[in-house]
């Protein structure tokens, strides 16, 4: 949820959109997805994202993506996943709803990538450094670590400093 979090307290809209493959499909759907979204960013600029990549009964690959930055119609969409991936079955949708709704359908898929799926995100999708950030919070303030990131979602903790534990210094004076 933190990137999700991160986009909507700066007013940036999250989408989710689903890729996958087709019998056609003759390139690696995660070499297919970096070529895609480097046309995204050619053409629209920032794309940042969190992916989850399932197998369909049917055995087909399928991607699962949480993105934010900008619009794309459904069929510019289309036509550029055909092109690079000889696949139509396309899916967007702009993420509405209360927090818990949206945790919910990433606990669906997302929670797949704990067993055999693999998932991954950009490097903007939360900040550069986040997980060890995160990682320091939560072994220091334990209990606290929550009641930190809603601050910093606020505006009240500047947590985009490049030295982490000078970081954490601060937070211990609040």
């Amino acid at each position: 949820m933190s990137g999700i979090e991160v986009a909507w307290s700066k007013g940036e809209t999250v989408r989710f959109l689903g890729l996958t493959s087709s019998k056609e499909s003759k390139n690696d759907i995660h070499r297919s997805f970096e070529a895609f979204v480097k046309r995204v960013r050619r053409e629209f600029g920032r794309f940042e994202y969190v992916a989850v990549k399932e197998t369909t009964l049917s055995g087909l690959q399928h991607l699962h993506i949480l993105f934010r930055g900008c619009y794309m119609s459904f069929e510019w969409i289309k036509r550029n996943w055909y092109e690079i991936h000889k696949a139509s079955n396309v899916y967007i949708e702009k993420v509405y709803g209360r927090k818990a709704q949206v945790a919910n359908y990433l606990v669906k898929y997302f929670g797949k990538a704990l067993g055999s799926y693999r998932f991954w995100c950009s490097s903007g999708w939360v900040f550069v450094g986040f997980v060890g950030f995160w990682m320091k919070v939560v072994h220091k303030y334990q209990k606290r670590s929550v009641e930190i990131w809603k601050r910093f979602l606020k505006g009240e903790i500047p947590l985009f400093d490049r030295y982490v534990d000078l970081v954490l210094r601060q937070i211990t004076l609040i």
